[in-house]
């Protein structure tokens, strides 16, 4: 199974969720009626208190734990929580941060994850990871229009940071993109 997941500072997206990037960690199983991910002996509860912005992900778990959320939401919506899984990620970064993508990569890659999601047990297997310029994914479906306009600038502004990619035909120009910590949040406390 393919799931496509933005890691954004502010939410996290999938084709079927939107969710806040916070978590709340409990040593024991909440007593609470909401979705639980156990995963390495910690109960995970999803929080509308955002993890304060990091520039790369991998730090810690939670992005990883985040991703685990993502999942089992998306197969809980296809009706496909079963004991086994296995599945590619497509995931992205702001253009500015691409040069970390080997090792955003190397994170979600850990061989067969096991974890439960409201007490139901998976094994989770991600087989690849593809890594994509934030912006770039978004208009890919666009191309045929893209084409026509010798240069075309994308501008995804986010919660954290507004990310800007030039696209020559439908190539990125790598050399031109910015990543700047200007997104609707920082803006709207400004």
């Amino acid at each position: 199974m393919l799931f496509a997941i933005d890691h954004g500072n502010s939410a996290i997206k999938t084709p079927s969720f939107v969710f806040t990037s916070g978590l709340t960690d409990y040593p024991v199983k909440p007593p609470v009626e909401t979705d639980v991910l156990e995963f390495g002996g910690t109960f995970w509860t999803l929080s509308g208190e955002r993890i304060p912005y990091m520039r790369d992900k991998t730090k810690d778990e939670r992005f990883f734990v985040l991703s685990l959320f993502a999942i089992a939401k998306e197969l809980r919506q296809r009706e496909a929580l079963q004991p086994m899984v296995e599945a590619e990620l497509a995931i992205g970064l702001p253009p500015e941060h691409y040069e970390l993508r080997n090792r955003f990569a190397d994170y979600f890659k850990r061989g067969i994850v096991q974890f439960k999601f409201n007490d139901s047990p998976i094994s989770l297997m991600i087989r690849q990871v593809l890594v994509y310029p934030q912006a770039y994914a978004a208009v890919v479906p666009q191309a045929q229009i893209i084409l026509k306009n010798p240069r075309t600038f994308v501008v995804d502004i986010g919660g954290f940071t507004t990310d800007v990619l030039l696209l020559r035909g439908v190539q990125p120009d790598m050399q031109f993109c910015r990543s700047l910590e200007m997104g609707a949040i920082p803006m709207a406390n400004g």
